[in-house]
């Protein structure tokens, strides 16, 4: 009876914490057929989510999440740096929370995935307005983030875009673009990019027609906002970087891919520009330290070579040089008066070392009236 009592008590007392806990309304993690285990940044001590079930689950093995008092990132920048790829919950300003997939292992992570495509796809792409809106798929597969959302992240900061296109022989290209903004729903979500740069070739800002999405609305199959068939509704077969359904596009002679290559896999991600400005600021400041590190190795043995060859250091040189060789004169003198020497021996001996001796002399004497005109002459030129 005690032990009933005793877990009845555990039981009541657990109910009353998870009551006392804040809800997460995650908007979009139905849509995208989430689950709470796969969500990368939930605090270890389990904050209760509304999931549907309203329970309170244990979160094991999970990424660093922001400290009390930043609150939730606003986009997968924002994630911890070393943090592993995966599901994670986003809070863009002025909006509830989302799922989303970051991709935080390639080329310095920090990419918010808004559109994830795979081989073999179950999805079909052609969904209404309003399903593209709110987002579709699966987060932990292939999914469209939902066009408002996109919208609302994009306004937070000046982000990037980047295609990932892998085709069927699993090479992967890239396009990347420096601006990306998406308008409002009143502007028809209206699609803005800036300068391309990649190895997957331009097929979305070029002058065709048939391949220019940058400036146009968003289409789908319920609301066609563009006379254009270019429109950017990136779930249409007639769209490049958009989906799985390449086998009947005729792809433009700059993209890299064949015009009969079935494109696999297409991940679309964003990333805000400040995010590469700073990576490129720690490498430039990497560089930099090198530099600094051989040009202070370059000064240092550039100060002992002038140290071992300045003309103090030359007329100590020389003057060392004249008097060993006056004293090897005087030790041959002293030699060959004691017999210690022949004649013909001391000749060629001396000979040598009075030469030595007089050029020496004349560098050292030469030197010093070098030097004497070069302190006198600098104060006449100040």
């Amino acid at each position: 009876m005690a032990t009933q009592c005793l877990c009845l008590l555990l039981f009541t007392c657990l109910l009353a914490l998870a009551a006392s806990l804040p809800a997460l309304d995650i908007k979009n993690l139905h849509l995208l057929n989430g689950t709470l285990d796969e969500i990368m940044n939930v605090p270890p001590e389990s904050a209760q989510l509304d999931d549907g079930d309203k329970h309170v689950r244990q979160v094991r093995d999970v990424a660093p999440h922001p400290p009390a008092g930043r609150g939730w990132p606003k986009d997968c920048s924002e994630i911890p740096a070393g943090s592993r790829s995966g599901v994670y919950i986003i809070q863009p300003k002025g909006l509830h929370h989302l799922v989303v997939y970051c991709e935080m292992n390639v080329t310095h992570g920090g990419w918010t995935v808004i559109q994830r495509n795979q081989k073999d796809t179950p999805v079909t792409w052609a969904e209404s307005w309003s399903t593209y809106k709110y987002g579709f798929g699966s987060v932990r597969g292939e999914y469209w983030l939902g066009t408002e959302y996109i919208h609302q992240i994009a306004k937070q900061k000046v982000y990037q875009v980047r295609f990932v296109i892998q085709d069927s022989t699993d090479s992967i290209s890239i396009a990347d673009y420096n601006l990306f903004s998406v308008e409002d729903e009143s502007h028809g979500y209206r699609l803005r990019l800036g300068s391309y740069s990649g190895t997957a070739g331009d097929a979305m800002t070029s002058d065709n027609p048939k391949t220019m999405h940058d400036n146009m609305k968003f289409s789908t199959k319920d609301q066609d906002q563009d006379t254009y068939t270019s429109a950017w509704e990136l779930g249409q077969p007639a769209v490049r970087f958009a989906t799985l359904k390449f086998q009947s596009l005729q792809l433009e002679r700059e993209m890299c891919l064949a015009s009969n290559c079935t494109l696999a896999r297409v991940n679309l991600s964003l990333r805000p520009r400040l995010e590469d400005g700073k990576a490129s600021l720690a490498i430039k400041y990497q560089e930099l330290q090198e530099i600094r590190e051989a040009c202070w190795d370059k000064q240092q043995r550039l100060e002992a070579y002038l140290e071992k060859w300045s003309p103090q250091s030359a007329l100590g040189q020389l003057q060392a040089k004249l008097d060993a060789s006056e004293a090897e004169s005087e030790a041959q003198i002293k030699q060959f008066l004691a017999q210690d020497l022949p004649l013909d021996s001391f000749l060629e001996s001396f000979c040598q070392s009075r030469t030595r001796s007089h050029i020496c002399r004349t560098q050292l004497e030469k030197l010093q009236e070098l030097l004497r005109k070069d302190q006198w002459s600098s104060p006449q030129s100040l």
